[in-house]
């Protein structure tokens, strides 16, 4: 595994973000990282990404 450098953390909201539900689907080799927005913004503006190798 490599470092997947900084993810784009924006949203309509200020505060702390929070990186969870990390995990790695072996059979077809994705990565999903979802990043919750900070506040009530977590609702709306949250991101999921995916990688894949």
């Amino acid at each position: 595994m490599t470092s997947l450098g900084r993810l784009s953390l924006e949203s309509g909201c200020s505060g702390t973000f929070e990186t969870e539900g990390i995990d790695f689907d072996e059979r077809d080799g994705t990565l999903r990282v979802v990043v919750v927005s900070p506040g009530v913004c977590a609702a709306v503006d949250s991101k999921t990404w995916r990688f894949h190798r």
